[in-house]
C-alpha cells in the first residue's frame, strides 16, 4: 500500500521534469516549478491513468487545491494533448434565461436584492429609486471577454427571445456601477406578442401598464446577471492569496520529507 501514492494518506510528489513524461498509474502532486506543463501553470494533485503496457496512451486528471478546478488531457507518444477544464456547478452558472455560461464574479440583481457567488462576496446594492440601482464594492465590469463583446450583462427575455427591459449604466470613478432599467414593450411586434407589464391597478381595478421605455424595477421572479471585476483586496482574493501560500508551504514540506 502506498506505492505511487495509491492507498497512502497523502500523495507523492511527481518526479522533476515534464509532468507529461510521468505515465505510471499513480496519484501524485505536481508543481509548476518542478514539472512545468501543469494544468493552468498551477500546482495540483494528479491522477495518472495509463492502460497501455508501454504507456503509449495515458490520461491525466488535475485537481487544483482551493479552487475546485479540474483539468483533463490525453498524453501519447505522438502528441501531448492540451489541458481542458471540466465544466461544473463551480465554474458555470445558469443566466436569467436558463442558458449555461462560464461563471465567476457574478452578481444577480433582483427587484429588491442581489445574490452573490463566492468570488463576488462583499458586493452591496443600493436602491436609488424606480429602475435605479447602485452596485457597490466593485471596480467596473469584467473585461476578459468570456461573455462576448458586451460581456457585463445578461438581460431577461420573453419566450420569443425579446428583452423585457432595457438597461443603461455608468461606471463611477471609484468603480461602482450605476444601473438604469427601462420597460421594453417591444411595440414593433404584433400586439399579442408585446410585453405589456402591469404597473398598478387604479381605483376601479383597471390595470395601468408601463409605458414603453418608462423606468421600472427588475421584473418579479426575474433577474439581471452582471459579471463584475473585484478589487485586489476583496474577500475572495484575500482568501485565495492565503490558500496559495498554504499550498506552496505544503509542497515545500513534502519535498523536504522525500
Amino acid at each position: 500500500m502506498g506505492d505511487y501514492g495509491r492507498g497512502a494518506s497523502k500523495s507523492i510528489n511527481a518526479p522533476n521534469g515534464p509532468l507529461s513524461d510521468y505515465r505510471l498509474n499513480s496519484v501524485c502532486y505536481a508543481t509548476s516549478a518542478a514539472n512545468g506543463d501543469t494544468f493552468g501553470s498551477d500546482s495540483h494533485h494528479v491522477l495518472n491513468i495509463s492502460g497501455h503496457p508501454q504507456g503509449t496512451y495515458s490520461y491525466q486528471i488535475a485537481f487544483v487545491p482551493n479552487t475546485a478546478k479540474i483539468g483533463f488531457r490525453e498524453v501519447s507518444t505522438s502528441k501531448i494533448g492540451d489541458w481542458h477544464e471540466f465544466y461544473t456547478t463551480k465554474n458555470t452558472t445558469k443566466d436569467s434565461n436558463g442558458n449555461l455560461k462560464g461563471a465567476s464574479l457574478i452578481v444577480k440583481l433582483f427587484t429588491d436584492k442581489i445574490e452573490l457567488n463566492e468570488e463576488s462576496e462583499g458586493v452591496e446594492m443600493e436602491y436609488l429609486g424606480v429602475g435605479h440601482y447602485l452596485i457597490k464594492g466593485v471596480v467596473d465590469l469584467n473585461a476578459d471577454g468570456v461573455w462576448g463583446v458586451n460581456n457585463g450583462f445578461v438581460i431577461p427575455q420573453d419566450h420569443n427571445g425579446k428583452n423585457v427591459v432595457l438597461i443603461d449604466y455608468d461606471v463611477k470613478p471609484d468603480g461602482d456601477i450605476e444601473l438604469f432599467i427601462f420597460h421594453q414593450q417591444n411595440a414593433d411586434m404584433p400586439e399579442r406578442f408585446q410585453n405589456k407589464r402591469i404597473k398598478y391597478f387604479d381605483e376601479e381595478g383597471v390595470p395601468v401598464y408601463y409605458e414603453n421605455y418608462e423606468p421600472c424595477d427588475v421584473p418579479e421572479s426575474r433577474w439581471i446577471d452582471m459579471r463584475v471585476e473585484m478589487p485586489p483586496n476583496s474577500l475572495y482574493n484575500f482568501k485565495q492569496a492565503g490558500a496559495v501560500r498554504l499550498v506552496q508551504e505544503e509542497a515545500e514540506t513534502q519535498i523536504e520529507e522525500q
